[in-house]
């Protein structure tokens, strides 16, 4: 989180939602105003589900971003995979 803070991607009212991972097959989720944040055991799963959820998702490694819930503008999709792609 503290990475896209710094990178002016502010993660506003951060809930931990790893509780519903259990269904998804994800390790942890993160959901923000902005976007949710799912970590999975290894990239195929990632994959898997990026490619379930067709639109509004990002992939890289074994994290995907999720827009669509919090409907976050198509213009700052790229800041945040940017951020990410700095963490992998």
């Amino acid at each position: 989180m503290a990475a896209f803070d710094k990178a002016g991607r502010p993660m506003l009212n951060a809930r931990g939602n790893s509780g519903n991972c259990t269904a998804l097959g994800c390790t942890h989720l993160l959901t923000t105003d902005a976007i949710s944040v799912y970590v999975f055991p290894d990239a195929a799963m990632a994959q898997k589900y990026a490619d379930s959820a067709a639109i509004g998702v990002h992939q890289a490694g074994t994290v995907v971003l999720y827009y669509a819930a919090a409907r976050t503008p198509d213009k700052d999709q790229p800041r945040y995979e940017k951020v990410l792609a700095g963490l992998l």
